[in-house]
């Protein structure tokens, strides 16, 4: 199996056994699948520290790590059916994490030349997060506006987890197609527009599916607009790490709403594919 990592999986919940752990030792046919965005969380504070401590269940297992190309690049990927997991990782860095248990026992040793590669790369994950906290301005406003797009009922139906009306279906798919236009045409790695039926085979495609199924859940449970940016920011990354475990054999993450947006996208996936 090759799952998708989130970041709070690294670590396991005070008092229980690690669950990544336990997969991974299960089987040596059993991969990580690491995104940027997990890299991300475990360096943003620039701790040696705190980074070891998050990949340390990692470095037990080097050679069922695989690392995936940055974000950026994985967008810009076609979406072609064959070799769509394989265009997504970087042999490179996957070859490379086979030396990071090494690097992270120096830097834990107090090793000058260790600690500051580890505080090297935690400068750039930290200012991606910048980034992402400039997107999420207004987020909760527009989340608001797409949610009251749908009626009362609709929006008690996606409380409960069901589908809404034929109406409600149709102001979702207009969203995702909005969405995904615009990312297409703004993003600078997308070269050529993807043919028709491999649309939905890009990270695009799904990222934005998992973002317009997390706006219906948030604006469906009450207003967004006074969420704090730092929350928006951690519904952006989940948005791309539940698209991610699409292309894979799913996601683990102890964040309940990550988990039903990735089975969720499952779902309307099969819907596309079968409507052509």
């Amino acid at each position: 199996m090759r799952m998708v990592i989130d970041s709070n999986f690294l670590v396991p919940l005070p008092g229980q056994p690690s669950k990544l752990r336990e997969y991974l030792a299960r089987k040596a046919t059993n991969f990580a699948v690491l995104p940027d965005f997990l890299f991300l969380e475990a360096y943003k504070t620039g701790s040696v520290a705190g980074v070891c401590r998050s990949m340390e269940v990692l470095c037990e297992f080097p050679r069922q790590v695989l690392v995936l190309k940055p974000t950026k690049v994985c967008s810009g990927l076609r979406g072609r059916e064959a070799g769509l997991q394989r265009r997504m990782i970087a042999e490179e860095h996957t070859r490379q994490f086979l030396q990071y248990p090494r690097l992270l026992e120096q830097a834990s040793a107090g090793d000058a030349s260790a600690v500051r590669h580890i505080l090297r790369d935690s400068k750039s994950p930290a200012e991606h997060m910048g980034g992402l906290a400039d997107e999420a301005i207004g987020l909760g406003e527009r989340i608001d506006e797409f949610a009251n797009g749908f009626s009362r009922e609709d929006r008690a139906c996606i409380r409960k987890g069901q589908v809404p009306s034929a109406k409600g279906v149709a102001h979702m798919f207009e969203r995702v197609v909005t969405q995904v236009t615009g990312t297409l045409r703004g993003h600078p790695n997308v070269g050529r527009w993807p043919k028709k039926e491999e649309v939905r085979n890009t990270l695009i495609f799904r990222a934005c599916l998992c973002q317009v199924l997390l706006a219906m859940d948030l604006g469906a449970q009450g207003e967004q607009s006074g969420t704090r940016i730092e929350k928006m920011v951690n519904h952006q990354v989940d948005a791309f790490i539940a698209a991610y475990g699409t292309f894979f054999d799913g996601v683990f993450s102890n964040d309940k709403l990550l988990v039903k947006t990735y089975e969720a996208a499952r779902i309307w996936l099969e819907v596309f594919r079968r409507a052509g």
